[in-house]
């Protein structure tokens, strides 16, 4: 213990001593280790473990799909009697439970509230093992018929509206104009569906909650069922009730058995899998930074081990005092590392799409991770400073007394330092390739023509009044639209049923005296008012769009977008042509023989299947031709924004019973939905890649500067017989480029191989796109140009004169 603690006083000098080695390494190994760190606890926190429930990797979710179609095309949800098909016929179960996106009202004495609920089944919460704070949970009694009408609401509501006030349990209120009981408090992490509050629902037996809603299947499987057994057990299942279901049973339909967590992050798993294997890039590349500094800190200490092995020293001891540095260094490292790591996870905390993970997931620095990140300097130094240390210990260090002062470097450690610089360019280069191809992604995204304009537009999801005759509805939106137009900061205002470039409303279309061209082919209706096309800057092609008239005696027109023009008439000029839109047949209160509708328009094609896929058949009718329960208020202002309790204040002067579900700029929807996804990977990777170049600049000035030090002799022997320092400067430039230039080449190989990798993630560029590959070699040539600018500049102020007198 003596000499341990010897050691560190020894190995804590020598660092003080040399505070740039320190820094620069110290800094190499927080950037990798922080970096390191933040992506472990995203991964751990939303691949690994980021639900709170019993026994939660072994809970799975049934999806229905159409075998070759895209990952839009697929269902895991059902109808009462389909899901009680697969809950009590299947042996490969162990428990079933079902749950259900709920909007509820909340009454209050401001006015309604609108609430995202869920509806559960009765075992719901024994099945994911969860107990409240406060209260109780929904038992199976709950959801029996007959039974009182109970909820739970979440630990967030609880804080929000009521204060965190215990009393609150077992007082009765109105959800949806029914007395219902609060009889629980959820913890905090519980966020299951991210709903406010949960109610029971019975499947047994149709009751008002139930309708014609459909179920989420979540299902334990049983003990040593796989769940490839249980996708045959159900394909069996399938395949008998599917007649019984022929609507929402696609051609070549399969059935799937999907882990809980698989189904919830999907796609976005590819982009954490990508982002994890750049930063075990970036570690690699900190790691040979670190070596190479820890290399030519060994070879500079030679004479004062050279002199300890004179006086005594075993090989044991030395090596154990540089594996002592070494760790002085790891721990440093890991300490900034873990701290760096902390303000990583808040900043990817705030660019994480959080419609990508669940929302039970909470990224933090926790026990495991910090673990993690302690381990992993540790490791990432003994590893590495283990190499320089034997190197050292193994060498005749007594006989190199003599030329202890000669400042010379073997041939073997100059090889391994340059295999280091070739390995940390090539590396670099890989991920600035990444880097790139990423944001011409995120660019393409952006730049992508939507077909409409978002500026200056809000978009406010209402949901309607359900008392009164089938045709108040319509009535209201009338009334609600003249209200908004009264605004002063509102320049037009308008109403439709779906979000811009997201979709609407599903229909068949037939055009009566054709055959069904493509027969399952997706249409999308919107019922709009005359200001659509107007508020959202929609090109009339041909004809005209909806008029005044139009709505307010209900005409079955329609205007329809190019899509659907070139699908069902093909260059027909279709002004004055009968459609049919089958939607009004499944709407209460319409009959078949409405569902003809003559074309008045044509319209230019805006997307409307998200901002990435081509536009799809698209049919404009007039909104007065039926009462749906929620519409979307499109609302163009004159540049200042109106605020949402101002919206709220205007619509209740119309019926204190409308409800603001959603309100958002329409740019802020373009944002959640398609840009934040693209816009995550850049900012990580882009961050990656950028720390990959410091330390490389580091990594090559590091080593040209130490290998130029060695050399002091040759310059100025050289500069005195008559080499100008011009000369001198391009020897050192071009034996550095040489390096970078092999690294550059080795970078491009495994980045034609790696960039396929992220194929899935690209948009509007190949992952072999030669400007990009061009761009990244170009920046990283240029870091390498720089830092080995200034160790040439140094060779060449060398004085020969005091050179030629050392000799």
């Amino acid at each position: 213990m003596i000499s341990l603690v010897h050691d560190v006083r020894q190995a804590v000098r020598n660092i003080r001593n040399h505070p740039g080695f320190a820094s620069l390494a110290v800094l190499a190994l927080a950037l990798g280790i922080g970096a390191a760190t933040t992506i472990f606890s995203v991964l751990q926190h939303v691949l690994f473990k980021p639900f709170p429930y019993t026994d939660a990797e072994r809970i799975v979710v049934v999806q229905v799909r159409r075998s070759d179609a895209d990952r839009r095309s697929w269902r895991s949800a059902f109808p009462i009697a389909e899901f009680r098909e697969y809950a009590t016929q299947s042996a490969v179960f162990a428990e079933v439970a079902a749950d259900a996106v709920d909007e509820v009202l909340f009454d209050t004495s401001e006015g309604i509230e609108h609430l995202r609920g869920a509806l559960v089944s009765g075992n719901l919460f024994a099945f994911l093992g969860v107990h409240p704070v406060l209260g109780r949970g929904i038992a199976p009694d709950d959801a029996a018929p007959g039974a009182p009408a109970v909820f739970v609401i979440s630990n967030r509501m609880w804080r929000a509206r009521f204060g965190s006030d215990p009393s609150v349990v077992g007082q009765t209120y109105a959800l949806n104009g029914m007395p219902t009981v609060l009889v629980g408090i959820m913890p905090p992490q519980f966020a299951h569906l991210d709903a406010d509050l949960w109610r029971p629902v019975s499947l047994d037996q149709p009751s008002r909650d139930a309708g014609s809603r459909f179920y989420n299947l979540k299902a334990r499987l049983a003990p040593g069922v796989s769940t490839t057994a249980a996708e045959a057990h159900l394909q069996s299942i399938a395949t008998r009730i599917a007649p019984v279901f022929p609507r929402i049973y696609p051609e070549g339909y399969r059935v799937h058995v999907v882990r809980w967590i698989d189904s919830v992050v999907g796609p976005f798993r590819a982009t954490l899998y990508i982002l994890a294997a750049a930063v075990a890039v970036l570690l690699l590349i900190a790691c040979a930074n670190v070596a190479n500094m820890l290399l030519a800190r060994a070879s500079t200490r030679e004479g004062e081990l050279a002199i300890r092995a004179s006086l005594g020293a075993s090989r044991s001891a030395l090596v154990r005092q540089l594996l002592i540095e070494s760790s002085l260094l790891a721990a440093a490292g890991a300490l900034i590392g873990v701290l760096a790591a902390v303000l990583g996870v808040t900043f990817l905390v705030r660019i994480l799409p959080d419609q990508l993970i669940p929302p039970e997931a909470t990224i933090r620095i926790n026990l495991p991770v910090l673990v993690f990140g302690i381990v992993l300097a540790f490791s990432t130094v003994l590893i590495f400073g283990l190499v320089p240390a034997l190197r050292t210990a193994h060498r005749d260090l007594v006989s190199s007394v003599p030329s202890a002062a000669r400042s010379t470097s073997t041939k073997s450690q100059t090889t391994l330092s340059s295999m280091l610089v070739v390995a940390q360019v090539a590396l670099a280069l890989v991920l600035a390739v990444g880097a790139g191809l990423l944001i011409r992604t995120f660019v393409n995204v952006r730049n992508v023509q939507l077909g409409f304009d978002p500026a200056n537009t809000l978009a406010l999801t209402v949901r309607l009044p359900s008392n009164g005759s089938p045709l108040s509805g319509s009535l209201l939106v009338g009334q609600i639209l003249d209200r908004l137009r009264t605004v002063p900061a509102v320049t037009a205002a308008t109403v439709t049923n779906g979000i811009p470039g997201y979709g609407g409303l599903r229909t068949e279309v037939e055009v009566p005296g054709q055959p069904t061209v493509e027969p399952g082919t997706m249409s999308l209706v919107q019922f709009s008012s005359e200001d659509l096309a107007s508020v959202l800057r929609l090109p009339i092609l041909r004809g005209r769009f909806l008029s005044r008239d139009d709505i307010t005696a209900g005409r079955r027109v329609a205007v329809v977008n190019e899509a659907l023009a070139q699908r069902y008439f093909g260059h027909t000029d279709i002004v004055g042509r009968s459609v049919r839109l089958n939607i009004l047949a499944l709407l209460a209160g319409n009959a078949a023989d409405t569902t003809s509708f003559e074309v008045v328009g044509i319209t230019a094609d805006a997307k409307n299947h998200g901002i990435q896929e081509p536009a799809i058949p698209e049919s404009f009718v007039p909104y007065s031709l039926a009462s749906l329960p929620n519409y979307v208020l499109l609302i163009r202002t004159s540049g200042s924004q109106l605020a949402p309790f101002d919206i709220t204040r205007q619509l209740r002067t119309v019926d204190r019973g409308i409800v603001v579900t959603e309100n958002r700029r329409l740019i802020e929807y373009l944002q959640k939905f398609s840009y934040s996804e693209p816009r995550f990977g850049v900012a990580v990777l882009g961050m990656f890649a950028s720390t990959a170049l410091i330390l490389v600049a580091l990594g090559v000035y590091g080593v040209v500067g130490y290998t130029t030090s060695r050399r002091t002799r040759e310059f100025g022997i050289r500069l005195a017989l008559g080499a100008t320092p011009a000369t001198i400067q391009r020897h050192v430039i071009g034996r550095s480029l040489r390096l970078v230039g092999f690294g550059l080449v080795f970078g491009l190989i495994a980045a034609f191989a790696v960039t396929q990798l992220i194929r899935s993630q690209l948009w509007g560029v190949p992952p072999r796109d030669p400007m990009t590959l061009a761009i990244a070699v170009s920046v990283v040539l240029i870091v390498g140009i720089v830092a080995c600018w200034a160790p040439a500049r140094r060779a060449t102020s060398i004085d020969p004169t005091v050179t030629m007198r050392s000799e």
